[in-house]
């Protein structure tokens, strides 16, 4: 390294080297890459303050920095530290020694780069002796609260009876248009009147007497404490991810991963549009907690905490606890593990018994896997009710004129009021129904309406509680006497609902944002039209429900075009033994429901798709549904398929399809593990099942109208089922798992 003694008053330079300047001279220098000292300075005269203004110059914004050090290398304190514009800037050490220094990432140099090329840094050096009315140091901010803040200094005159005019205002306020006072005989001030959860600047200045007063000392920044409340509902809708709402903050405890992070995101909700997502990568222990605004009633005993969770891994819990220091994850003190699953679900922990002196609220996720995370969102902090009101509102079995309502107590309640009304009425201006179970058969809506509906608990001595809704859901159409054609251009124009439940219970109506089912070309191939499409991948039972069909006056005929992907591709599906799609039907408007036909790995329409055999109608009802199922319980997530249905169709005439016939009974499930149920409107005569080679395998008598053919001990494959009622012979194909 060279080292130059420069007389004149400007030097320029520009190469990654030092020089040492003087007090008067003016440096000029187009930086170079990395690290590397442009000049250093010493006062001649002991005592003496050196200043270095920068007249103009930049450097790449967001890499490059210019620092500035109070010695002639890195070992002292660092006055200033910056990228971008250096225009302006006014840097004094009041040691005697001051350096300037080039901090770049390589990449670029005051020739080129992103926003280059860069002014020369131009950078004036004086010196001066030091004033005898020194500034106040030490400057920091004490004892901050919701509305004050106590804020600290030294004197740095040997004068102990120094004054100080003291200024402050909101963060970046022009000073002189804060508020002013002067003081004596302290090093501190109580500054009050402040608003919470607020943003400040401060200053001070000695004032020496003989109109003498030092220069100004500050901004101290500091930023009041929110206002401690009393009770709180958060769904984090109201930020832009991955930012909090105020006065809520995130935890991340030393040592951790530097990937673990807890922060808002859409992903993470249990209500659009946002939740709380902890995250952790391979770290094993430590803390990721999300930490409330602060409570002023934790230990009254009179409230409790709900929220919603959810996990990506079985193993992973969430933790609920206090802290006395929201930013010290070593006050967090457990009060209750909540055991939570793979489904956004309620909980609420009771804080009766919490006699603790903490005042902040503590969401800790386990760290018992890795590369896992946990979904938290409506948090509420309440009174606890004398009277608990109900959960779970949901509505099944829609038809053009009634709907299904239930819910589930919560408490021990025996009586509660409904009230109901077209979606967006106000409370009190619907319909009451007072009722002495948790479920109720609506009857007498309009055909193709969307409804509201609340539920209130009446809890005789101990009032009523809070209105729970609106639940939204929307009535069948009147039922449809075909000739009907459906191509799925659209599954969202209210032909169709979704649901939610396993095969072997009524599905659950759910709403059109929570639903699985979506529009994707047939069979992932761009050049066809669309259709309905699933994913089936881990755990899923989902349903695509028909509105109702009013078959009644004859025999129809149904069809439907399947195909079958692995995720994403046009690849044939290959179907894990617990994946599967059923064609699904039901006579009693959504009750009880059957099944018609379904798709497996033995029965797999592949890529290309096929068309389902025609099946025959008869003897159906005027409240016919239809819908098509999809289940994966699979623990190998490789399995991982489309399924996509098309052209659902039920016309008065043949379409020459291959014909399964269901005009004198019903049989299920296909394919059957063990016992095939068949259920005739007339006495069953008998039932012949016979394997491909034409033998006889299994032969029965029943008599009836419904039985059960045990095929447990048949080997897996095809059979023909025979079945004789009324001297009418019906053969089925029947696949054996």
């Amino acid at each position: 390294m060279k080292k130059f003694t420069l007389l004149a008053l400007a030097i320029c330079f520009s190469m990654n080297t030092f020089a040492q300047s003087d007090c008067g001279d003016t440096v000029i220098h187009c930086y170079t890459s990395y690290g590397y000292k442009i000049f250093d300075s010493t006062v001649a005269n002991s005592g003496d303050y050196i200043t270095v203004t920068i007249n103009a110059g930049g450097t790449e914004s967001g890499y490059d920095d210019l620092v500035v050090y109070d010695s002639s290398d890195s070992s002292g304190n660092i006055l200033y530290s910056a990228d971008g514009n250096h225009a302006g800037q006014v840097i004094t050490s009041t040691t005697g020694s001051i350096s300037v220094w080039i901090d770049g990432d390589g990449s670029y140099n005051c020739t080129d780069g992103d926003g280059g090329p860069y002014v020369d840094l131009n950078m004036s050096i004086s010196c001066a002796p030091a004033p005898s009315c020194l500034a106040p140091t030490d400057l920091v901010a004490s004892l901050v609260s919701s509305g004050a803040m106590a804020p600290l200094w030294t004197d740095a005159n040997s004068d102990s009876g120094t004054e100080w005019n003291i200024e402050w205002g909101l963060t970046d306020f022009v000073q002189g248009d804060g508020t002013q006072e002067s003081i004596s005989s302290t090093f501190a001030y109580a500054v009050t009147g402040l608003t919470p959860n607020t943003s400040y600047d401060f200053y001070v200045q000695a004032n020496c007497g003989t109109d003498e007063t030092s220069s100004w000392t500050g901004p101290l920044q500091f930023t009041t404490l929110c206002a401690a409340v009393t009770e709180f509902s958060e769904n984090f809708d109201s930020v832009t991810t991955p930012q909090f709402p105020d006065c809520w903050s995130g935890l991340i405890s030393s040592g951790l991963s530097s990937y673990a992070y807890v922060e808002t995101a859409t992903f993470a909700d249990a209500s659009e549009p946002n939740g709380v997502e902890f995250y952790n990568s391979s770290s094993t222990t430590g803390d990721i907690i999300l930490v409330s605004p602060r409570v002023s009633n934790l230990a009254a005993n009179t409230h409790r905490l709900k929220l919603k969770a959810k996990n990506t891994s079985s193993t992973q819990d969430i933790q609920i606890g206090t802290l006395s220091d929201p930013s010290n994850s070593s006050t967090f003190t457990l009060l209750e593990t909540v055991d939570i699953n793979t489904t956004f679900t309620e909980y609420v922990i009771d804080f009766s018994s919490y006699s603790g002196t903490d005042t902040y609220i503590g969401f800790r996720r386990l760290m018992s896997s890795s590369y896992t995370s946990v979904y938290l969102d409506d948090i509420v902090w309440e009174e606890i009710p004398s009277c608990e009101p109900v959960i779970d509102l949901a509505t099944s079995n829609l038809t053009n004129t009634s709907a299904d309502l239930s819910w589930t107590a919560g408490a021990t309640q025996t009586t509660w009021n409904i009230e109901y009304g077209a979606t967006g009425f106000d409370l009190g201006a619907g319909t009451t129904v007072a009722v002495t179970a948790n479920s109720y058969a609506l009857m007498g809506l309009t055909a193709n309406t969307s409804y509201d509906f609340y539920v209130q608990a009446d809890c005789d001595a101990n009032g009523f509680s809070a209105w729970v809704g609106p639940e939204t859901f929307t009535t069948d159409s009147d039922p449809i006497v075909p000739n009907y054609t459906n191509d799925f251009s659209s599954i969202y124009d209210g032909f169709w609902s979704f649901g939610s439940g396993a095969l072997t219970s009524s599905p659950v109506i759910i709403t059109n944002d929570d639903a699985e089912w979506f529009l994707a070309y047939f069979g992932n191939d761009t050049s066809r039209s669309d259709s309905a499409a699933i994913n089936l991948y881990a755990d899923y039972n989902t349903w695509l429900i028909s509105s109702t069909f009013d078959l009644s006056g004859g025999t129809y005929y149904l069809n439907l075009d399947a195909a079958a992907t692995e995720f994403n591709t046009t690849d044939d599906a290959i179907f894990g033994t617990d994946i599967f799609a059923t064609l699904m039907t039901s006579t009693d408007g959504g009750s009880t429901w059957n099944e018609l036909y379904r798709w497996n790995a033995d029965n797999n329409p592949g890529a290309d798709g096929t068309s389902m055999p025609e099946i025959e109608l008869t003897g159906y009802t005027a409240s016919s549904k239809f819908a098509i199922y999809g289940e994966s319980s699979s623990s190998n997530f490789s399995d991982d398929i489309d399924f996509f249905a098309d052209n659902f169709s039920i016309t008065a005439t043949s379409l020459g399809m291959d014909t399964l016939s269901t005009s004198n009974f019903t049989y299920f499930p296909n394919p059957v593990n063990n016992v095939l149920s068949i259920k005739a409107q007339a006495s069953i005569d008998s039932i012949t099942v016979y394997n491909m080679l034409g033998q006889t395998v299994v032969k029965s008598t029943p008599n009836t109208t419904t039985t059960a053919v045990d095929m447990s001990k048949l080997q897996t494959g095809a059979y023909f089922v025979q079945v004789a009622i009324n001297n009418s012979i019906e053969t089925v194909r029947v696949i054996k798992n």
